[in-house]
């Protein structure tokens, strides 16, 4: 059930006909929100500017 719901919320990045910018960077509210928070929480907790800019090239948009 987990699997489906996360699917749901991430199909919206799926359903262009074609693949380009606008359908590459589609997200969801829900996205949105998420990544704002886990982005904010990382100065919280300690996260040096190096650590934060590598976790940003491997998971940030």
């Amino acid at each position: 059930m987990g699997f489906q719901s996360a699917w749901g919320f991430h199909v919206v990045h799926h359903t262009s006909e074609e693949f380009n910018h606008t359908a590459g960077t589609r997200i969801t509210i829900f996205q949105a929100v998420v990544r704002t928070a886990f982005w904010a929480v990382l100065p919280l907790l300690y996260f040096s500017t190096l650590q934060k800019q590598y976790l940003h090239t491997i998971y940030g948009r």
